[in-house]
Parts: C-alpha cells; structure tokens; sequence
C-alpha cells in the first residue's frame, strides 16, 4: 500500500472516529456535577425549571440538554416586594385567599427578597383568577389553552414570555385556576404558583413543577424544590445569568 494512501485511510478513520465521539448539535458538556446523588437530583432540577435543557412535551426518553451558555429565563428582580391579589369576580374556591397565603409563606421562609404578599389591591403585580375559560377571556382578554386540557395557567405581561417580563419589570402576571379543578386544587394551585416564581417544568415526579396529570403530583415543596428556590433567588443569580457563571453559586449549595 502506498503512503498516500495510508495517509489517506488514517484520515477518514479519524474523522469517523471523531464523528462518532461528537455531542449532538448544541450539546455542552457540563464542566462540574456534585459527587452527592441527591444533589445531583436537585443540579437536574435546578437546570430544567430554569434553563429549559428539556422540553418536557417530548419523549419521556428525551436525554438531558446540557448547554451551559443558555441564560437563566425568569426570576422577580429590582422590587423588594411582590403583591398578589385574588380578582373577588371570581367564582372563589372558600378557601383559595387562605391557601393561597399558605404558600406565599412557603416561599417567604425560602426567599430573602423579595417578599410575597397577598393584598387587597387589584393593582398587584400578579393576579390570581378562578373561573371557566370565557370569564377569564372577558376580564382578562386572554384565553386559557383549555382546548389542550389545561386546568390551570400563567400568563406574563400581556402574554409575553416570562423573561421579557421580569427583564422589562412591567406589566403583571395573570394566574388562571379552572372552576371545575376541585380534588386537587392545593397541588394546581402550588404548581401554577411556582410559575409565578419563574420556575419551568422538570421531568422530576417527586417535584411540584412536574406537568403531567397534576395528580400524581406532589402536594408539597420536596426538600429538593426547597433547595431549587432557595438557588433561583439568591441574589447573586442574576436574570440573564449565563449557566456556566451560575456554578460557583451552586457548588455552595451543592456537593
């Protein structure tokens, strides 16, 4: 066989070598992981409610997206205070305005800044609403994705994606609950409630953003979603922090 040759051979087994050894497209590998198995769990929490390295309506299968150069998406920023009020128009669950300042305290005790609190004022920054779809397009002029079976949704601004939302610090946050939605309403509540904290949906069953069929839900905060939270909001995590610049903070919390 001729040098050339060789040469030539040696070449594409190379490049199939490193074709195989590639990440998918926008794949990054992590540069750190804790070595704790249950702070690994929270590191994973912690990267899909707040990065969105999943898509959580694809295959359950889906492998985890790593791209550490993804910003974080939302959290409440600038404001020592965010107020919550219960719209009275409303067909009031008896003891939504109770529960709802239940877990507003939840996160209070979790949160240095800033403080949740419920208020008479409708000028609050989010607005909690109980009805059918129709009342709450009336009011509100938005229409919740009932024809998707949604029992409950968030909306931001005046539709806008969360992170227009909280970069501009305008507009307010719309909290839908369904008026048929009763057996499980303190886990509907607390789940759309942690949207309202900026936090995404994790595949994670134990957590109270996991999606799918709110039952099955925990109804409570995990030790996990505690520590999930209590990360988001110290305050050296940033709106727009990149993933990467976000490590040193989590190596604190994590190990």
């Amino acid at each position: 066989m001729k040098t050339s040759l060789k040469s030539a051979l040696i070449v594409i087994i190379q490049l199939l070598v490193s074709c195989q050894e590639k990440p998918a497209d926008n794949t990054v590998p992590l540069a750190w992981s804790p070595q704790n198995p249950a702070d690994s769990k929270i590191l994973r929490i912690f990267q899909e409610t707040n990065f969105q390295f999943i898509e959580t309506r694809s295959a359950a299968d889906q492998s985890l997206v790593t791209n550490p150069g993804q910003r974080l998406i939302a959290k409440w920023h600038n404001t020592d205070t965010v107020t919550v009020f219960v719209d009275t128009r409303s067909y009031l669950y008896p003891s939504l305005v109770s529960k709802t300042q239940m877990m507003l305290d939840e996160f209070n005790k979790l949160v240095k800044k800033p403080y949740f609190k419920l208020t008479n004022n409708a000028e609050a920054n989010v607005l909690i609403f109980r009805s059918d779809a129709d009342a709450f397009q009336k009011y509100y002029q938005i229409r919740p994705s009932v024809e998707r079976g949604f029992v409950g949704q968030v909306f931001y601004g005046d539709g806008n994606s969360f992170d227009l939302y909280a970069l501009n610090n305008n507009g307010k946050a719309k909290l839908w609950l369904s008026d048929t939605y009763v057996v499980y309403f303190d886990r509907l509540l607390r789940h759309e409630l942690g949207h309202i904290l900026g936090l995404n949906h994790t595949r994670d069953t134990d957590s109270f953003m996991f999606p799918i069929a709110i039952a099955g839900a925990p109804n409570q905060l995990s030790s996990h979603d505690q520590k999930v939270i209590q990360i988001l909001y110290d305050p050296r995590i940033k709106v727009g922090t990149k993933y990467v610049d976000c490590e040193p903070v989590l190596k604190e919390y994590l190990k």
